[in-house]
């Protein structure tokens, strides 16, 4: 954290000197708070003095406030014998400038990251049921040729190829599902991004929940129906008690919760005796 305590003042923080020598892409990424007048300047010293910081990178929020990353490949610097990153801070404002998260790693050339996993509330039968997965590219070079998979309780359901996706961006995949047949309620999801020579494959999946809109009671099926002149004699199959979550209701007959309001379907319901009971 840096704040000045007058008007454009600026304060640098250092660090060792690194030996980078044996990295192949290494990347510095770091984290930064400021408001729209301050800005914050990576510095790089190639010969690992502090004479020689030169800038090379400026971050700045120029629209808003708030907290923003920046990635800044170093990989210009592999033959210096050891270099030192400087953190120049710029406050015109006397406000404040906050550093957080410096990382310097040697990137792989492919590692794609499963960040974020949407699923729709709930899941009605026999309908499109639409999933959104955010992938981010953290190797060293544009990621394409990568499939992003769906899974329903470990088996998949639906694989699509991804975009292209440039070093440090993200790519929103959307994903669908149609599900015919649900013992239970709750369904677990996974998705799963499959990308050639990745380095790193702990981060490639995430798993999410989504639920069946299905009926409180068990529902009948294939009713039938036989109209005679002297009675009418109705037929159905047997309701499927199993896996279905029991629904408990304890009510009086002055607070029972009402159950002809809603989804009556083409019913018109007539309260002959106004009676509030």
């Amino acid at each position: 954290v840096f704040q000045p305590v007058v008007e454009n003042g600026s304060a640098r923080i250092s660090s060792a000197r690194i030996d980078i020598s044996s990295a192949r892409h290494p990347v510095v990424t770091f984290s930064c708070y400021s408001y729209a007048d301050d800005r914050l300047v990576l510095e790089v010293s190639p010969s690992g003095y502090f004479r020689d910081f030169k800038p090379a990178c400026t971050y700045q929020r120029v629209d808003e406030p708030g907290f923003g990353q920046r990635r800044v490949d170093l990989s210009d610097y592999i033959g210096n014998n050891g270099i030192m990153l400087g953190f120049h801070a710029y406050s015109p404002s006397c406000s404040v400038v906050y550093l957080d998260n410096v990382i310097l790693r040697d990137l792989p050339d492919y590692d794609l990251v499963m960040t974020d996993f949407t699923t729709p509330k709930k899941i009605e039968k026999d309908v499109e049921a639409k999933f959104h997965a955010t992938v981010f590219n953290d190797g060293y070079l544009p990621a394409a040729g990568y499939r992003v998979e769906l899974l329903r309780e470990g088996v998949s359901v639906k694989s699509v190829e991804g975009p292209a996706i440039k070093p440090g961006e993200s790519a929103v995949i959307e994903l669908t599902d149609i599900v015919t047949k649900a013992e239970t309620k709750k369904i677990n999801y996974t998705v799963r991004v499959n990308c050639p020579g990745d380095g790193n494959t702990d981060n490639d999946a995430l798993s999410g929940e989504a639920r069946m809109q299905v009926p409180e009671l068990p529902a009948a099926s294939n009713l039938k129906g036989t109209l005679t002149d002297a009675a009418l004699v109705l037929s159905w199959d047997t309701p499927n008690l199993a896996g279905g979550d029991i629904m408990q209701i304890n009510e009086d007959f002055e607070k029972y919760e009402p159950f002809t309001i809603d989804d009556l379907g083409r019913w018109t319901v007539v309260d002959v005796d106004e009676s509030r009971t």
